[in-house]
């Protein structure tokens, strides 16, 4: 009879000591524009929370919260000063959220067509251009054939003006000089040449070279 006495007192002890475990701790706070450490303090206080506090926090405070729960009362005032919360071993710790900063890009300067500098083209070295080799092996073939032939050998533009006779001509040479080539073609065809803007130009005429 004494055990079931016993029992049936128990069981409203257990289901109390139940009740109040499962109450959440509550806190108060009333800050106008306090130290946000000295806040802090006070809500561990009350929530009888060991915390340590990172000496680089600073800032004041306003905050008005009445009887809410640690873990709200917590995130509201971490929110308003932009901290954050880690445990470590049972112990609350506050430090400052690192925030990323964007870096903005620098400054690409931009050359107009106005801004950049005027380049001359370098002059030719004709006398070099002329001493190049060509051969050639060409049978009844059309003026623009042979030149445009010496002009890739000689690495150098060739252009033929619209008054040149449309001929065809017997082109043999066998690593003649450009100058040479030049000569004998124009003046089997009544042409002349001349260095005109970086390139050789031919034209009717007696030659001059």
């Amino acid at each position: 009879m004494k055990a079931l006495v016993a029992a049936l007192f128990l069981v409203p002890c257990l289901a109390f000591a139940q009740a109040a475990a499962e109450t959440p701790i509550r806190v108060s706070l009333d800050a106008r524009g306090e130290d946000v450490r000295e806040v802090l303090a006070t809500l561990f206080a009350q929530a009888k929370k060991p915390y340590a506090l990172d000496a680089s926090i600073k800032g004041k405070l306003y905050v008005k919260l009445d009887a809410m729960p640690y873990e709200k009362a917590l995130a509201v005032v971490l929110a308003q000063t932009g901290l954050k919360v880690k445990d470590r071993e049972g112990v609350v710790m506050i430090s400052p959220a690192k925030v990323s900063v964007a870096v903005a890009p620098k400054p690409v300067a931009v050359k107009t067509a106005a801004s950049l500098p005027i380049v001359s083209a370098k002059p030719l070295n004709e006398k070099a251009i002329l001493a190049r080799k060509v051969t050639t092996k060409l049978i009844k073939a059309p003026l623009a054939d042979v030149f445009a032939s010496f002009g890739k050998q000689a690495k150098i533009e060739i252009e033929i003006d619209s008054s040149v006779p449309a001929y065809r001509i017997d082109a043999f040479f066998t690593k003649s000089s450009l100058r040479y080539s030049l000569d004998q073609v124009c003046k089997a065809a009544g042409l002349r040449y001349e260095f005109v803007d970086n390139k050789i130009q031919i034209v009717s005429g007696s030659l001059g070279h």
